[in-house]
């Protein structure tokens, strides 16, 4: 390999290292970080209540249709 790509892979190395460091010690980044990952996990625990309340409103919904007599109820109940 010539010298001076040696030079110039050291060079980047040593700039993405700089880049990293900076990443790490920035407080701005970090902050961000964690209100994003908060962010997600309210997302989720809202995507998984909306269907656990569906799915029960569904099975409410076949036992109601059950009980007044509608022939075959889990047809209009999505189950």
């Amino acid at each position: 390999m010539p010298k001076q790509q040696q030079m110039s892979e050291g060079a980047q190395e040593t700039k993405m290292s700089s880049c990293f460091a900076q990443l790490w010690n920035d407080e701005q980044a970090t902050t961000t970080l964690e209100y994003t990952l908060i962010l997600v996990l309210i997302a989720v625990t809202g995507l998984l209540a909306w269907q656990s309340f569906g799915t029960s409103l569904s099975e409410h919904a076949a036992d109601n249709a059950a009980q007044v007599g509608v022939p075959d109820a889990n047809k209009y109940s999505g189950i």
